[in-house]
């Protein structure tokens, strides 16, 4: 196993980006996702999570976690009428992997069709490590180890 993970340095704390999300009607069940999933990051050792999820659930996260990073993106039910809005969020996140020692896809993500889009760009960008992402701008990406939670399986 210890081909396939690089060599623990336990003088830099791990950091992990957690790309979260909602649809419209479910934001408490998103929020208490997003925190469940940064709390348990941080048990096993992270020391730095940021948190990717619409901007209208900081509140909730930093009243419970102020410590984690949280990345405004928007309402995943929005991005289906907002090609660009899309291709900001997945920019947004593949830039914060850039940084990251593991990426977390899932949690409270929603199967609407904004995270279908969302995910699409992500999956692509990270399917091809060298090249940049279809439609997107951000550089191209060695991408860290993926966890696919919840409902980012269902894009699979």
């Amino acid at each position: 196993m210890s081909d396939y993970f690089d060599p623990y340095d336990a003088d830099r704390p791990l950091r992990l980006t957690c790309s979260c999300g909602v649809h419209a009607n479910e934001a408490e069940h998103a929020a208490a996702q997003a925190i469940l999933a940064a709390e348990a990051a941080y048990r096993v050792g992270c020391g730095l999570v940021r948190l990717a999820l619409p901007e209208r659930l900081h509140a909730a996260v930093h009243s419970w976690l102020p410590e984690a990073v949280c990345l405004a993106l928007p309402d995943y039910h929005a991005i289906p009428a907002d090609p660009a809005a899309a291709q900001a969020a997945a920019e947004q996140i593949l830039l914060a992997a850039r940084d990251s020692d593991a990426l977390l896809m899932g949690p409270g993500l929603s199967r609407g069709e904004g995270a279908e889009v969302l995910l699409g760009l992500l999956f692509g960008a990270l399917r091809r490590p060298h090249a940049r992402a279809k439609g997107t701008e951000a550089p191209a990406l060695t991408p860290p180890p993926i966890v696919l939670d919840a409902d980012a399986l269902n894009y699979l």
